[in-house]
């Protein structure tokens, strides 16, 4: 509780501001994530590439692993805080 007590200065717009920073930053980087699988979609040639192909050249082992760490991070973290005890 000492270390959320920081997060408040007791002035409305900087408790506000304070608290859209994480979000904010994790939308962008899902954005400018998004805005690189479509520029390389764009990027394939057009000659009837099989859809196999694409998924394989567009989604890795290594999109997995972090698509798979940021689910686990947000939803993880609320269900563990749960389970002990805290909202």
């Amino acid at each position: 509780q000492a270390l959320y007590k920081t997060y408040t200065t007791g002035i409305t717009w900087v408790d506000a501001l304070n608290g859209t920073v994480r979000p904010v930053i994790a939308y962008a980087f899902f954005i400018l994530y998004a805005s690189v699988k479509l520029l390389a979609y764009n990027a394939l040639p057009d000659v009837g590439v099989p859809f196999v192909v694409v998924y394989d050249t567009l989604w890795t082992q290594d999109d997995a692993a972090i698509f798979a760490g940021i689910i686990s991070f947000y939803f993880g973290q609320r269900a563990m805080s749960k389970v002990r005890g805290r909202k």
